[in-house]
């Protein structure tokens, strides 16, 4: 584990203890998780991405804008599938990020986008990764997806089971387009950051 990702950065302002547990708890899940052996989606890695999904919020910043008052909700969305959205909602329902409370909220159809601080697709909307990512182009939203196509659609964050544990990546160009900012500790968590050349960008 990087030794700087239990570092001083404190999320929005909260307090340096609940960093730190946070991190640990970021660092220990990704790092120590065992996924089963089948490739195919279960339980433990159903947990895993829940428990991954509850401490992120505490390692982005949103600009100030993005919530109407100083106490308003930040939501989690998970789009289309909600297999492991009650578990998602059980470890967030008790945690707040810079004063704001989290609420989990499944959003079934790309019009219920709408609001979301954080959306989580599912693989099932693969073919329409484009029409998804259209649908908050214009919110401050981080969108995490779970295979290496949702980068390529313009995804930020793609999570993934690895031999030694859950695995994600960053396209870090979509996220500075967002104009979110993710922690340096986190980075250091990351397998791959895609980030395409100052020459290459529109």
């Amino acid at each position: 584990m990087p030794q700087s990702f239990l570092g001083n950065w404190c999320p929005l302002g909260g307090a340096v203890k609940r960093a730190r547990r946070a991190a640990f708890v970021l660092a220990t899940m990704v790092a120590v998780w065992t996924p089963p052996a089948a490739p195919q989606d279960g339980p433990a890695l159903y947990e895993a991405k829940a428990k991954f999904l509850s401490v992120m919020p505490g390692f982005v910043e949103w600009p100030a804008s993005t919530f109407k008052t100083p106490t308003s909700p930040l939501q989690i969305c998970v789009h289309p599938d909600f297999s492991f959205g009650t578990s998602l909602a059980e470890l967030a329902r008790t945690e707040t990020v810079g004063g704001h409370r989290m609420e989990v909220k499944w959003a079934r159809k790309e019009q219920d986008l709408a609001g979301c601080q954080l959306l989580f697709v599912s693989r099932s909307a693969a073919k329409r990764y484009g029409e998804v990512l259209e649908a908050v182009k214009n919110s401050v939203t981080l969108t995490v997806g779970e295979d290496p196509e949702f980068l390529k659609a313009g995804g930020m964050v793609s999570l993934q089971a690895g031999q030694s544990g859950l695995l994600f990546d960053v396209n870090l160009n979509a996220v500075h387009d967002s104009h979110l900012k993710l922690s340096s500790q986190m980075l250091s968590l990351a397998r791959h950051i895609v980030q395409r050349p100052a020459s290459a960008r529109s």
